[in-house]
């Protein structure tokens, strides 16, 4: 009999009877009380079919990492509810281990060793409603079992080695909503009409919601796929090996809301989706083509990233509910200006083929809240169009070598602050950007300014309002001149970050990189040095090591053509007189010390 090992006492027996709570860890939740049996408690053992159940609530229990290969009729009682025996090694069952348990809600044996489930694990009616046999290595599931839990809701069947969805199977689940078999080796599910040609009564039972097939080895969706889901609101088939997709394969799934095409090798896309599709993703394929015939009414997402789009919607599409639009890693050369997005929140727009900034967003896009411009060959940026955003981020661009005047100034901020609302700009790693016009931000009223990573030296004192970025400057990882012309850095920029706890982070990086006697030195060393670039070659020059703090050490710099004599004649009298006063105080201090002993044997002889 295989037993569970636990620590129920301090010496070697074996438990029988024996409160689980008082070897296993008990925690109580509201009405429910949860016992965790783990791999942890090897000393003492307990016979699985022998078990004492605490008493008075609903009790869910976990039998995990405990090496079990074989499950005996368990001790049932009616409080449990849950029971929980994944990452064991079982492969065998005593028929019908469950039966004890009428109100069982839940069983997981997740993480075992099945390649079977027998006829006999389920001869009784049970209440279960979710079931969890993932991550074994299941072929098939016989459906005699699946008749007697005929209230189960959700089962998870994913990570085996099922090759397909037979009409058998889905027979057998007429209220499961929830199926899950990703990471199978599926690549068909059978028509439940088979031959007859009418399906209405099978499908009538058929209450799945949500389908995930994920990372399977389906290569053709047709039209008749998922002829007989009608019910789904959520499907995933992304990670397959997907090459068509029919483009009436979802048209008539009136309740579908979410769907996941990506990660498969599509190239030809032209979906007629169901008006009820809110989320739709199809990154990570070959498109070449917009793959949407028509925008759904209900649509708000969609995710088109990492394909070879040339083109965003159709010449059909004008106008649409859409607030989140990634369209990142294409080859998009401009956005369309036929489609009004009245609600649109977030565009990613990053690593396409755009030459300039996209224009009159303000009428298209008057919700904008997230514009993401990245790594395009934009050469010059410039918003001739009012532009309302939080966030604007143009980083990564490897031709934008300067920065003109007026380039921002029809930014205006989205983010509230105190009277005012500004925004986050980012001009981040573009590795020729060396020049920004001071009147480059005129107008915008900024809440945080990042140009780290660029190629700047010098950047103007007035280029905007500093004491006004409460969310951080970060200026990190540029060839900063630390001349004279840089000292006001010091003075006001290096003052706000070093104040600010949470921007101190900004001062890593922040780094000169000239003239040579400051190059590779963090600024914030000179912290509060007065005038430490204007006269760097006149006074002392704070040499500490790169990762040392200011006043760990420093060297003493001399003008080119300056004797050391002087220096050296001081420092030899200074050492002489220090070693004269010691003499003299060690000679003083012997002397005190025998006379004191002369006064200790005098009084001792008079005694």
């Amino acid at each position: 009999m295989n037993k569970l090992i636990v620590l129920c006492i301090s010496f070697a027996i074996t438990v029988v009877n024996c409160d689980l709570c008082s070897f296993c860890k008990c925690y109580d939740s509201e009405d429910v009380l949860n016992i965790y049996c783990t791999g942890a408690s090897r000393n003492r053992t307990i016979e699985l079919d022998n078990i004492v159940w605490p008493t008075g609530k609903k009790i869910v229990a976990h039998f995990n990492h405990l090496g079990l290969t074989f499950m005996p009729k368990l001790t049932g009682d009616a409080n449990v509810i849950g029971l929980n025996f994944d990452n064991n090694a079982i492969s065998m069952f005593t028929p019908e281990p469950l039966q004890f348990f009428k109100n069982l809600e839940r069983f997981s044996l997740a993480s075992n060793e099945l390649k079977q489930i027998p006829k006999d694990f389920i001869r009784t009616q049970l209440q279960l409603r979710h079931l969890n046999l993932s991550h074994n290595a299941l072929e098939d599931i016989d459906t005699t079992m699946l008749g007697y839990i005929q209230q189960l809701q959700t089962l998870d069947l994913s990570h085996n080695r099922f090759h397909k969805i037979s009409t058998e199977l889905l027979l057998a689940l007429p209220h499961v909503e929830v199926l899950n078999l990703e990471g199978n080796l599926i690549f068909d599910i059978e028509d439940l009409a088979g031959d007859s040609g009418d399906s209405d009564e099978d499908t009538r039972g058929l209450s799945i919601k949500e389908l995930n097939l994920s990372k399977n080895n389906f290569a053709v969706i047709t039209a008749k796929t998922f002829a007989d889901f009608d019910k789904l609101e959520h499907l995933d088939i992304s990670r397959n090996k997907i090459g068509n997709i029919n483009q009436r394969a979802f048209r008539k799934m009136t309740n579908l809301r979410w769907l996941d095409v990506s990660e498969n090798i599509i190239e030809d896309l032209h979906l007629h989706l169901p008006e009820s599709v809110e989320i739709f993703h199809a990154r990570a394929n070959r498109l070449k083509m917009w793959p949407l015939t028509k925008l759904p009414e209900a649509i708000t997402e969609i995710h088109v990233g990492n394909n070879r789009l040339t083109e965003l919607f159709t010449l059909t599409d004008t106008m649409s509910a859409l607030t989140f639009l990634n369209a990142s890693d294409n080859l998009i050369e401009y956005l369309p200006d036929h489609v009004a997005l009245p609600q649109m929140t977030t565009l990613d727009l990053s690593f396409n083929q755009l030459t300039s900034v996209p224009q009159g967003m303000s009428i298209r896009t008057p919700a904008m809240e997230i514009l993401i411009l990245d790594h395009n060959p934009i050469e010059t940026i410039l918003f001739v169009d009012h532009i309302t955003v939080a966030s604007l981020s143009i980083n990564n661009m490897p031709n934008i070598r300067a920065i003109d005047a007026k380039a921002f100034s029809a930014v205006r901020g989205r983010i509230p602050r105190e009277n005012r609302t500004c925004v986050t700009i980012s001009i981040a790693r573009c590795p020729l950007l060396h020049e920004i016009h001071e009147q480059a931000f005129q107008g915008v009223d900024l809440c945080k300014l990042d140009l780290s990573g660029n190629n700047l030296t010098k950047i103007p004192e007035n280029l905007t309002d500093w004491s006004k970025l409460v969310d951080g400057i970060d200026l990190q990882d540029n060839p900063w001149d630390c001349t004279c012309s840089s000292q006001w850095m010091l003075d006001r920029i290096l003052n706000l970050l070093y104040k600010n706890p949470k921007h101190q982070h900004f001062l890593t990086d922040f780094r000169c990189a000239s003239p040579e006697s400051f190059a590779g030195q963090r600024m914030v060393r000179y912290y509060k040095r007065r005038l430490a670039f204007c006269h760097a070659s006149e006074y002392m020059t704070i040499k500490p090591s790169q990762d040392a703090p200011v006043e760990a050490g420093f060297s003493i710099s001399m003008k080119q053509g300056s004797s050391p004599v002087p220096i050296i004649i001081g420092a030899s009298i200074f050492i002489l007189l220090s070693l004269v006063a010691a003499g003299f105080f060690m000679a003083r201090e012997e002397r005190r010390r025998l006379r004191r002993n002369r006064e200790r044997r005098l009084f001792s002889d008079i005694q």
